[in-house]
């Protein structure tokens, strides 16, 4: 039986302002999350120092989460929902209006459990 989707994706990116600004990564989730037609219920964030971030969202459908590593100009972005509203082309287009992505990899698991 399906469960959801689960969205990985890993970048690489030569944006060091953004990978380390909890107010532009806040807001890419918000656009992230109205894309996919998706209900933010609430929002734990971390800003580690001297540079990384946490930000995680929980979703009436399941959650979001980021987590950056400036030094190495990278960022990870799990998007997990039971709703089949998850767009890939869209977020692909979102992504590219915040990083100049040197590398990336974008991969949807189909999350399913087994009637015992």
């Amino acid at each position: 039986m399906k469960l959801g989707e689960h969205l990985l994706i890993d970048i690489i990116c030569e944006n060091y302002d953004i990978l380390n600004s909890l107010e532009k990564l806040e807001e890419l989730s918000d656009k992230l999350i109205k894309i996919c037609k998706l209900t933010k219920l609430s929002k734990l964030k971390h800003q580690f120092k001297p540079h990384g971030i946490t930000l995680i969202t929980l979703l009436s459908e399941s959650h979001l989460s980021m987590h950056t590593w400036p030094e190495n100009k990278s960022i990870c972005i799990d998007i997990f929902s039971c709703s089949d509203n998850l767009d890939i082309k869209k977020i692909k287009e979102i992504l590219s209006q915040y990083f100049v992505i040197n590398k990336s990899s974008i991969k949807m698991i189909e999350r399913t459990i087994s009637k015992m």
